[in-house]
C-alpha cells in the first residue's frame, strides 16, 4: 500500500514538473485566453440538433398565428453553421457567425402556413454563407450579446474560465461586464425581467498533450440560470380592445403591442458541456454540449415544462468559407419584392373606421371578402 502511494506521488511530481516546464506555466498569466498563435483565423463547423415548443415569450413568435387549433407547435431542427474567428491584431479578434444548411419540421405540420415558414426562416436563414453577425472577441469571450439565433448560445461556447482553474481544478466563468443583466443561457427578447440568478461551474477534468505537443485542457461546464419575468396588471379593457384589434386585423403585419406581460413566468436553463481548449495555441479544439430550458407559469402552477432542448457539436475545420455580408444579402433579394408588398397592402381596421371612431378621413374602399383556406394556411 505504501509502495503504491509512493509510485502515485512520483508520477504526480513528474507530471507536474512536465507541466510547469511548459511555456504556458512559465509565462505571464493569461493561460485561458484567445490568442490564435500561429494562424490568422480559425474556422469552426457548428452542428445543432434541437427541439423547441414555440411560444411567443421565448422565441418572439405568436403560437396562435402559427396554428389555428392553438396547439403548441413543436419545431425540430438540424442546423449547420460556421464560426470564423479572425485575428484583428495581437490583442483583438473578430467573430463571424455564418449561416449554413438547415432542415426544419414541425408538429402540427406547418409546411402550408406562410406565416410559419416566414417565422422559421427568420430563426434559421435558408441561404448558406450569409454573415449573420460580427462581434469582437475579448480574451475571455464575446464582448457583446452573440445570441442572434434562437438555438445558439455562443455566449457560453466561447467563454473561457479564469486561469486559477489550472491550480484549483474548479472555478466559474468571469463576467465580461458587457450588459447590465448579462444573458448566459436565456435571451427573452425584450421581456421585462424581475429577477435573474445565474450559477456557473467549470471543472478541470484533464490536461494532456496532443499529437503536436500542444497542451489541451478538457473542462466540464455546468450552468444554471433562473429568470423571473415581470407582471403588471395593466388596463384589462385596453387589453381586450387590443386583442380584438390584432385578431381582426388580417390585412397588415403591423400590430398593436401591450407594454405589460400577460403572466409572470419563471424560466430555468441548464447547460452541460465538455469544452476542449488548446492552451498553447489559444483556440477551442472541440465543444460537445446539451442545453435545455424549462418554463413555470407561476400564477397557477409550479410544474415545470420543458420547451427547449438541443445538442451541439463544434469542431475546427480546414474549410475556406465564402462569406456574404448583410449588405450583399439585401442586394441579392428580388428587387420586385418591395413593390409587390406595396401592391398587396390592404387598409387596416383603423383606417376603415369612421373618423369619429379614430379612422382616417380618406374615403377608403374596403377590400373584397376573402375566403379563408382550410387547414393551417393563413390569409396573405
Amino acid at each position: 500500500m505504501a509502495r503504491a502511494n509512493v509510485i502515485r506521488l512520483t508520477l504526480l511530481v513528474i507530471f507536474t514538473g512536465a507541466l510547469t516546464g511548459c511555456d504556458f506555466f512559465s509565462s505571464d498569466p493569461g493561460y485561458f485566453t484567445w490568442k490564435l498563435n500561429g494562424v490568422e483565423k480559425k474556422t469552426y463547423k457548428m452542428k445543432i440538433l434541437g427541439t423547441a415548443i414555440l411560444t411567443k415569450d421565448l422565441f418572439g413568435l405568436d403560437q396562435y398565428r402559427l396554428t389555428r387549433e392553438n396547439i403548441p407547435v413543436t419545431l425540430s431542427v438540424k442546423n449547420e453553421s460556421f464560426i470564423v474567428v479572425n485575428k484583428k491584431d495581437s490583442a483583438h479578434l473578430n467573430v463571424q457567425l455564418v449561416s449554413g444548411k438547415s432542415t426544419l419540421s414541425s408538429f402540427p405540420d406547418l409546411s402550408n402556413s406562410s406565416y410559419a415558414q416566414q417565422a422559421f426562416y427568420e430563426m434559421f436563414p435558408q441561404k448558406s454563407g450569409i454573415e449573420l453577425f460580427k462581434v469582437e472577441l475579448a480574451p475571455k469571450g464575446l464582448t457583446q450579446n452573440g445570441n442572434m439565433n434562437r438555438f445558439l448560445s455562443l455566449n457560453i461556447y466561447m467563454r473561457l474560465p479564469d486561469d486559477s482553474l489550472l491550480q484549483e481544478k474548479k472555478g466559474g466563468l468571469p463576467s465580461l461586464d458587457r450588459l447590465k443583466n448579462e444573458e448566459m443561457c436565456i435571451d427573452l427578447y425584450n421581456r421585462k425581467i424581475k429577477d435573474r440568478e445565474t450559477t456557473t461551474s467549470v471543472i478541470l477534468d484533464k490536461v494532456n498533450k496532443n499529437q503536436n505537443g500542444d497542451i489541451v485542457a478538457e473542462m466540464d461546464y455546468h450552468i444554471v440560470e433562473k429568470i423571473v419575468t415581470e407582471y403588471e396588471e395593466g388596463d384589462f379593457a385596453k387589453r381586450r380592445f387590443i386583442k380584438r384589434f390584432n385578431d381582426a386585423n388580417i390585412f397588415t403585419e403591423k400590430k398593436l403591442k401591450l407594454d405589460d406581460d400577460d403572466e409572470q413566468k419563471t424560466y430555468l436553463c441548464e447547460y452541460n458541456g465538455k469544452h476542449f481548449f488548446n492552451i498553447t495555441k489559444g483556440w477551442l479544439e472541440r465543444v460537445e454540449a446539451e442545453q435545455s430550458i424549462q418554463m413555470i407559469k407561476t400564477d397557477y402552477t409550479v410544474k415545470a415544462a420543458e420547451i427547449f432542448r438541443m445538442k451541439t457539436i463544434i469542431i475546427p475545420v480546414n474549410e475556406e468559407i465564402s462569406v456574404m455580408d448583410s449588405i450583399d444579402y439585401v442586394m441579392s433579394e428580388d428587387e420586385n419584392d418591395e413593390q409587390n408588398k406595396k401592391k398587396q397592402a390592404r387598409p387596416t381596421i383603423t383606417e376603415m373606421l369612421d373618423p369619429l371612431d379614430g379612422g382616417f378621413q380618406e374615403n377608403i374602399v374596403p377590400p373584397k371578402s376573402k375566403k379563408i383556406k382550410k387547414g393551417n394556411e393563413l390569409p396573405k
